[in-house]
Parts: structure tokens; C-alpha cells; sequence
């Protein structure tokens, strides 16, 4: 009995012991989460490119000419801040032989493999280009994918090979959207490394450069049934009472005669 007793004494000990040492135990060091600041309210991505040296003219006997449907666009602003609605052009590419053999050109997949479009706007916020996010079936190459082009001539790619247009969605995966009203000057590049597929023309040769002038929107006609706008009516002023001239002074009175006889 004794022997418990001792035992419930030390462990009552122990106990105290332990809890004193968690009582007067330092408290260990607070750690603290750095909180990432706030970003800023997302906005357009605006791009700045430059136009290529060399435009307009041929590369290895190459010749590249842009030549657009219309280079006056119309927009029509529907908010501040965003793009403007603005009705695309048709944009068609010629290109010429200019040398004295023959060119195979590499119109594969053309707009979505070979070109390029640059776009300088008025200011450096005027430009936003985005990427689609699709998904586009290609089907084999087949020979007329690969014209030849006699030296002096030229070749156009028909529109369903190169459904070109400015602003908006250039080649179904770039899209153009402007901001700013103003003059913007757009080249086309067409590149091909040497190493692309079967023998054909390679390099690079840049477009000569087209100014697109984006003007605000027209004015609305007047309604069939507007009448043209009045000057406002004024209230009658009235007429002047005519003022009679002076009149005449009298002429002087002659004097009476002197009376009474001589002396």
C-alpha cells in the first residue's frame, strides 16, 4: 500500500513537472503567408509590330503584291474600351514571276502555313491579334497544290486556298481587331524554308504595304417625312411713331411808325 502511495506521489509529480514546462515552454515563432497582390483588371493585350524592310519587292525571283477590295473602313463604336465593329475587305495576293525560270510555289495549306500579316495602327495601343482556339482538318497534298509559274507571270490562289480579309479573322486562326480610328498599314508575308516538303520556291518575300484609312461612322439620313429645320420666329418689333419736323420760326414783326409833328 505503501509502495502505491510513493508511486502516485512521483507520478503526480512527473505530471506537475510536465505541465509547468508546457505552461512556461516558449511559443513557437508565427509564420506568416505572403499574400500575392492583386492583379489589375484584365484589358486588351495590345501588339506592337513593325513593318518588314523590303515590301514590294521580289525575293529569289519572287513578287508578292496585296491588293485589297477597299482600303475606306467604316466602324461603328458600341463601347468604350473595346474593339470596334468594323465591316472587313477582301484582301486577294498576286504573285509574279519575275525572274527567268520557272517557280514552283508551295501554295499548301497557304494561308495557314505560309502567311503572315502585319498590322502597324496610328498609335501603339490600336492593334489587338488573338489566336482562335481550333481545331483544323487539313487533307493531303495533291499536285495542284504545287503550281508552276512561268517566268513573266502571275498566280493568284483562289479565295478558298486563301480566304484572306482586313480586320477580323485573317486566315481562321488570326484574328485582327482594331481600336482606334486612324490609318493602318498592313503587309503579307509568305515564308517557306527549304526543307519544306517536295522542291519548291523557298524563302521569304514581303508584300508591298497597303494604308487602310478607318473613319468614323456616317451620319444617319434624315426621316422621309422631316421637315426642314425653321430659324426661330421672333416677335414683331413695332413700328416707329413718325416724328413731325419742327416748324418754321415766325418772321419778325415790323414796327409802328413814329407818331407826332415835326418841329
Amino acid at each position: 500500500m505503501a509502495r502505491m502511495t510513493v508511486c502516485a506521489a512521483v507520478l503526480v509529480a512527473l505530471a506537475g513537472t510536465f505541465c509547468a514546462a508546457q505552461d512556461y515552454a516558449p511559443a513557437p515563432a508565427a509564420t506568416t503567408t505572403p499574400v500575392p497582390a492583386p492583379k489589375p483588371a484584365g484589358g486588351p493585350v495590345f501588339t506592337e509590330m513593325q513593318l518588314q524592310p523590303g515590301g514590294g519587292q521580289p525575293a529569289n525571283g519572287l513578287l508578292l503584291t496585296l491588293i485589297p477590295d477597299k482600303v475606306v473602313l467604316s466602324e461603328t463604336p458600341f463601347a468604350f474600351g473595346a474593339p470596334l465593329l468594323v465591316e472587313p475587305t477582301s484582301i486577294h495576293l498576286l504573285f509574279r514571276n519575275v525572274s527567268g525560270q520557272p517557280i514552283v510555289l508551295d501554295a499548301y495549306n497557304l494561308a495557314l502555313s505560309r502567311l503572315t500579316m502585319i498590322v502597324v495602327g496610328p498609335e501603339k495601343e490600336s492593334v489587338v491579334v488573338t489566336r482562335q482556339s481550333l481545331v483544323v482538318t487539313t487533307r493531303n497534298s495533291l499536285p495542284i497544290d504545287f503550281p508552276q509559274i512561268e517566268p513573266g507571270n502571275p498566280f493568284v490562289p483562289l479565295a478558298a486556298i486563301a480566304p484572306l480579309q482586313f480586320p477580323g479573322n485573317f486566315n481562321l486562326l488570326v484574328n485582327y481587331a482594331l481600336y482606334k480610328p486612324g490609318e493602318y498599314k498592313v503587309q503579307v508575308v509568305y515564308s517557306r524554308p527549304a526543307a519544306a516538303g517536295p522542291a519548291a520556291w523557298s524563302g521569304t518575300v514581303v508584300s508591298n504595304t497597303v494604308s487602310f484609312r478607318l473613319v468614323g461612322p456616317p451620319l444617319p439620313p434624315p426621316p422621309e417625312n422631316a421637315t426642314p429645320a425653321q430659324p426661330p420666329e421672333t416677335a414683331p418689333q413695332p413700328e416707329p411713331t413718325p416724328v413731325a419736323p419742327p416748324a418754321p420760326p415766325a418772321p419778325p414783326t415790323p414796327s409802328a411808325p413814329p407818331t407826332g409833328t415835326p418841329s
